[in-house]
């Protein structure tokens, strides 16, 4: 994925937003390719810093995502303190996380995960809880992996039905 971002990033440097790509096959569709995700703020990692430097960034990033949005999580369904950072630290080092380093687009969309869960818990509390969640269903759509997004919103309504009272 490194190489589609230094394509895109270099399109960005000239001020163009790549559409297309002519160097793969006879051309295409860049902005249609959703793995690429050229529309996910990782991107502008690639565009600040060296290759290394914005991947190492991006794997951090997403790593610390993951961490809080299960913290965040398990604070409306758990109350203990200590199952709360336990719980944030396997998610964040789960083979579902952990395993997608070698697939940044996966990164980027598995980590929304438990955000959504989260907010989608919260939908009915007020009109921030709905644009947070919608926001986050964007961001997950953005990272380059659709499936997540499906898995997601199915474990924020699985959530709400188990916990409807809290």
């Amino acid at each position: 994925m490194v190489p589609g971002k230094l394509f895109t990033t270099n399109w960005l440097k000239q001020g163009v937003l790549p559409l297309w790509n002519p160097n793969i096959f006879a051309g295409l569709p860049w902005i249609g390719d959703v793995n690429q995700s050229i529309l996910y703020p990782s991107t502008l990692l690639f565009l600040v810093f060296k290759p290394a430097m914005a991947l190492n960034l991006t794997f951090i990033l997403h790593l610390f995502i993951a961490y809080l949005g299960m913290y965040y999580l398990l604070k409306l369904v758990v109350r203990d303190h200590p199952s709360q950072i336990i719980g944030a630290v396997l998610w964040m080092l789960s083979t579902q996380v952990a395993g997608s380093l070698h697939n940044i687009s996966t990164l980027q969309s598995i980590v929304w995960l438990p955000w959504i869960c989260y907010f989608g818990l919260q939908i009915q509390q007020s009109w921030k809880q709905k644009l947070f969640f919608v926001l986050m269903v964007l961001m997950q759509f953005a990272g380059g992996y659709p499936q997540h997004v499906l898995y997601s919103i199915v474990g924020a309504v699985v959530l709400s039905l188990i916990f409807k009272d809290r």
